[in-house]
């Protein structure tokens, strides 16, 4: 194992814990509260979840009960409360019930808090020795693959406790796609509408297509009496299915980029006016319809000229 540790929750489970602040030493500021998350956490909670330490220093053994209450706070809470100051050594008060006055000791790099769609929160990270934790949850690095621990941490347990019960165990990956099920089921219904309108379009540009290719015929057979090729009626053919689908583009492109940003939310990974998905969605609509158009095309390039001219 590479590292061990805990936490009073456990990161990206859609669960918060914040407590009211308040900054004592702020002149103009007696009384007024602010809000920010916490999290009580072990030792070497941040060499283990992989939380580099940005300023100050970690929470040492000499961090107990008896010592002065001590807080290490991440990028979003200095920005927050302390934008043109050094936020080491500052003091807060935590309204919690204990009446604790927290020396900031560290700041360390913003991560994921309760959601990873979520920005990041001012987050208050308070040492295990010096507050009294409920349930926890245990963090373990290891080169192993991590479920393959399982087995051994649950003997590690059962030697400590053999009544202390331990569940959900599972690694941070399945933790994330868990906290975006939602999403992820959103994606696939999405996903599926999008494929039935490609799939109707597909079918409605094939109908007009023919349609009008049908209702040529004459115009076409003409036109090959005269000496066109097979190549230039085909191409006629779908340069006027390419004309339908640029229009729909030309309409159906910024009305897309517009009604992206009421999606904004539901988002991870991917910007609204994302350029690649963009052109991989305007690509594929351009493919379906050179395939719809492609039968009617080629049927109207195999027509008899001679056939073509005796109708009507």
């Amino acid at each position: 194992m590479r590292g061990v540790t805990f936490s009073s929750l456990a990161l990206i489970s859609n669960t918060t814990s914040s407590e009211d602040i308040e900054f004592l030493d702020r002149a103009g500021e007696a009384g007024q509260r602010h809000r920010s998350n916490h999290l009580g956490i072990g030792d070497d909670f941040f060499r283990t979840m992989n939380i580099p330490l940005l300023l100050g220093r970690d929470f040492t053994a000499a961090d107990t009960a008896d010592s002065q209450p001590v807080g290490i706070v991440n990028e979003a809470f200095a920005r927050q409360f302390f934008p043109r100051e050094n936020p080491l050594g500052q003091t807060f008060l935590v309204h919690d019930g204990s009446g604790c006055k927290i020396e900031i000791v560290g700041v360390c790099r913003d991560a994921k808090y309760s959601h990873v769609r979520a920005d990041v929160p001012p987050i208050m990270y308070l040492p295990q020795r010096q507050r009294a934790l409920g349930s926890v949850c245990f963090e373990v690095r290891s080169a192993l693959p991590p479920l393959a621990l399982a087995p051994a941490v649950r003997k590690a347990v059962a030697s400590l406790d053999t009544n202390l019960p331990l569940s959900r165990i599972r690694t941070q990956e399945q933790q994330i796609e868990q906290s975006l099920a939602a999403d992820r089921l959103f994606a696939l219904l999405g996903g599926a509408f999008a494929l039935l309108a490609v799939l109707l379009s597909c079918i409605g540009l094939y109908g007009l297509i023919a349609y009008n290719a049908a209702r040529r015929t004459r115009e076409i057979g003409l036109r090959m009496a005269l000496g066109a090729t097979r190549r230039s009626v085909a191409g006629s053919i779908l340069c006027e299915a390419m004309r339908l689908v640029l229009i729909g583009l030309g309409v159906g492109v910024p009305v897309a980029l517009v009604l992206a940003r009421l999606i904004k939310s539901h988002l991870y990974g991917v910007a609204p006016a994302d350029p690649v998905t963009l052109v991989a969605g305007v690509a594929l609509l351009i493919a379906v319809a050179l395939l719809s158009a492609w039968i009617p095309a080629r049927r109207a390039a195999r027509v008899d000229p001679m056939a073509a001219l005796r109708q009507e």
